[in-house]
């Protein structure tokens, strides 16, 4: 158990029981961007057949006078040290006198390693035997089975809102990038995120046309249909790759051949990508960009380094090399929990899930208790703003659950470094 010192209040009342109607979580028909890197084929959870029993949850379960205690559940192979951006937000809280007078405790962080199944019995571990108020759920695989009890059992979960919990109907997740499968999932006055278009035309001066290489099945079918809405008439070819390709690159030739795209994008996992960029780096004189190979640290192995050479990518996450103060505070937080100065992609992903988690909190109050969060951030609306340069966009938590953020950089590999081309923005969300 990992806890922190910090200030504390006396004072308050009774424990009170309140119900909360949980809601359903449809299951979006295929995953869409940004995707973190796959894990291996893990253990399927049967989907629910029907909406949940209600459960009366504690409303104070997890709030005493001097702490609030969370749970971390995450998939080590993706997000493997993202307790360490966690812990180093927490602290930072608790220097600053903690959270309404009360400082954040983390129970237990639990590795699913990848499997639904673990996924679900890790929230039961932390609602039922550990006693938590919230989550951050880190996972990459956050099945509906999950965040449906979470949301019926009135537990608040936070982290990076690439799945469909993190979207209406569930009242109950909260991603400090918005819900980004909002379009896919059909949910009401969902947007789509426009950022890499706008980014990509900021680099090359004009507004890009784009060839999509991705792959078959129903993640390649949602890069697709989300390629189509953010770039519409400007997307000019799918190269569809399956995953036997002996030859992948003469259909991407024959397409750039074809159609002269400005910029050539990739949507496929970690190893497909690091297999083919290079070469495509060769063929095509435009940029070539991808949504998985800015991985700080990544390029300390230098035959990957040389692979990426003169390649781009996406970071939906603010990156560390812009050096802009929202970089400044937390490599200083994270050198402060005993963390490294070059921090990965998953100590952002929990450094920002924690920020997101202590500013609705706040928000709430010495009151804090399953109701009045539920109040105080779902009906009435909080607006969460991290208020430094650089980092996640500013959103008021009653659109969080409908529509993305909005936000991303591009990098460029160069020198065996990353180097900023465009840097994090926001953008308002079409």
């Amino acid at each position: 158990m990992i806890v922190l010192i910090g200030a504390a209040c006396s004072g308050a009342a009774e424990p009170e029981l309140v119900g909360v109607e949980p809601t359903a979580t449809p299951e979006p028909t295929a995953t869409p961007l940004p995707t973190p890197t796959p894990v291996p084929t893990a253990t399927p959870v049967p989907e629910p057949t029907a909406t949940p029993t209600p459960v009366i949850p504690e409303r104070r379960r997890g709030v005493s006078d001097t702490t609030i205690r969370i749970g971390v559940i995450t998939t080590g192979q993706v997000f493997g040290d993202v307790e360490l951006g966690v812990l180093a937000r927490l602290r930072r809280a608790a220097a600053d006198g903690g959270v309404a007078g009360r400082t954040i405790e983390i129970a237990e962080v639990i590795d699913d390693e990848g499997d639904p199944a673990a996924t679900l019995a890790a929230a039961r571990r932390l609602v039922q035997d550990e006693g938590v108020f919230a989550v951050v759920l880190t996972s990459a695989v956050p099945s509906p089975a999950v965040t449906d009890y979470l949301a019926a059992r009135g537990v608040p979960f936070f982290g990076w809102g690439f799945s469909s919990g993190f979207c209406e109907p569930n009242e109950w997740g909260f991603g400090f990038s918005g819900c980004l499968p909002g379009s896919v999932l059909g949910v009401p006055d969902a947007r789509v995120d426009v950022s890499r278009r706008e980014v990509l035309d900021m680099h090359l001066g004009t507004r890009a046309s784009v060839v999509l290489v991705t792959g078959e099945g129903p993640a390649g079918d949602a890069a697709a249909a989300e390629a189509a809405a953010v770039w519409r008439g400007r997307l000019l070819d799918v190269v569809r790759l399956p995953a036997d390709a002996r030859n992948p690159y003469r259909p991407i030739e024959r397409s750039i051949d074809t159609h002269d795209p400005d910029a050539l994008l990739l949507s496929l996992d970690l190893g497909r990508t690091l297999a083919l960029k290079d070469d495509l780096i060769t063929i095509f004189d435009g940029p070539v960009v991808d949504d998985v190979t800015y991985q700080p640290g990544l390029l300390a192995d230098i035959p990957i380094a040389l692979r990426l050479e003169g390649g781009f990518a996406f970071s939906p996450i603010p990156p560390q090399e812009e050096y802009r103060d929202a970089t400044g505070v937390v490599t200083t937080d994270v050198d402060r929990a005993g963390g490294p100065l070059v921090y990965s992609r998953a100590v952002s992903v929990g450094y920002w899930s924690a920020d997101l988690m202590v500013s609705l909190f706040t928000a709430v109050g010495r009151e804090l208790d399953a109701r009045t969060f539920h109040r105080t951030v779902v009906v009435d609306g909080v607006r969460y703003d991290p208020g430094l340069d650089g980092a996640p966009c500013p959103m008021d938590s009653r659109r969080m659950r409908r529509q993305p953020a909005g936000g991303v950089a591009l990098v460029t590999v160069a020198g065996g470094i990353y180097r900023p081309a465009v840097s994090f923005s926001c953008h308002r969300p079409e």
